[in-house]
């Protein structure tokens, strides 16, 4: 998306906090692009916080009342929108890689220790459901980190794909999947499937408060109703336990640990780390973004 088509002014004071409209390199040459929301109150520099949307939404749908409120907190607020998403750049748009937005987070982390408003040694991190995941790596494995906020966190991304198709639907589902490899090796753009439908068409989600959040009204430009396949490909694929292995230095035990609590699966957006699995296992809801 183009400078001139941002939705929010250059810059704008709102009570406690101004909002500056921001962007910042990432990995092949993409800007991703966002708000910073500043303080106006309290001697700088101020703790920080980095915000980013769920599986396919952007920052228009609902969230913004989060940033906002940080802000009011005195906190230093950046929430940027994923690459292929919202203002920012990328091409296909609404494609999710899972992973690649994880590292485009951390240039964010990094922007934001760039900004003269900012304590660098005070950076936090809030995610939801998918973006709740993503939160989880980066809490395992970004040190510049000193909070996190995972909110309905997806943790088990291959579980929930379990749960959502029934298992007479997933030889269709794998057929689609390699049918968009296909094309794609004959040089076609990634096929799309819809992300909200009322179950008139094939979509990520029916339910109906899926499909009264992702349709409630933003600013044109910003969104479409629809995902590409290898997103939900990609979704479904995620194993926790692999991150474990990298990252912690006793996976095993830390499996067993695991099992103990209820958690069989090993598998999830987020690789988990050892410090949030308290939080898991008082059965948090899982979310639908």
């Amino acid at each position: 998306m183009s400078n001139d088509q941002h939705q929010t002014p250059r810059s704008q004071t709102q009570g406690k906090f101004t909002i500056e409209r921001v962007g910042f390199r990432a990995d092949g040459d993409v800007e991703l692009r966002g708000n910073l929301y500043i303080p106006t109150t309290g001697d700088g520099p101020h703790p920080a916080l980095t915000l980013s949307m769920g599986y396919g939404g952007v920052k228009e749908q609902g969230a913004l009342p989060y940033a906002e409120a940080f802000a009011s907190a005195g906190f230093v607020v950046l929430f940027h929108d994923h690459r292929g998403f919202g203002e920012s750049d990328g091409t296909p748009r609404q494609d999710i890689n899972p992973w690649q937005q994880i590292e485009d987070w951390r240039r964010a982390i990094t922007y934001l220790e760039s900004r003269p408003e900012v304590d660098p040694d005070r950076i936090g991190l809030w995610g939801s459901s998918y973006s709740g995941g993503h939160a989880l790596v980066l809490g395992a494995t970004e040190p510049r980190l000193k909070a996190i906020v995972s909110q309905v966190p997806t943790i088990s991304g291959y579980q929930q794909g379990l749960r959502r198709v029934s298992p007479e639907k997933l030889a269709a589902l794998q057929a689609s999947f390699a049918a968009d490899d296909r094309a794609q090796l004959a040089g076609e753009e990634p096929h799309r499937i819809a992300l909200v439908s009322d179950g008139s068409v094939p979509a990520s989600y029916t339910d109906p408060e899926a499909v009264s959040f992702y349709l409630q009204p933003i600013p044109d430009g910003l969104w479409e109703n629809n995902v590409t396949i290898r997103s939900t490909r990609a979704a479904r694929a995620l194993r926790t336990r692999d991150l474990h292995r990298t990252h912690l230095t006793d996976a095993s035990a830390d499996d067993r640990r695991g099992q103990r609590h209820g958690d069989t699966n090993g598998s999830g957006t987020g690789g988990l780390p050892a410090r949030p699995r308290t939080q898991r296992a008082a059965g948090l809801p899982r979310g639908t973004l």
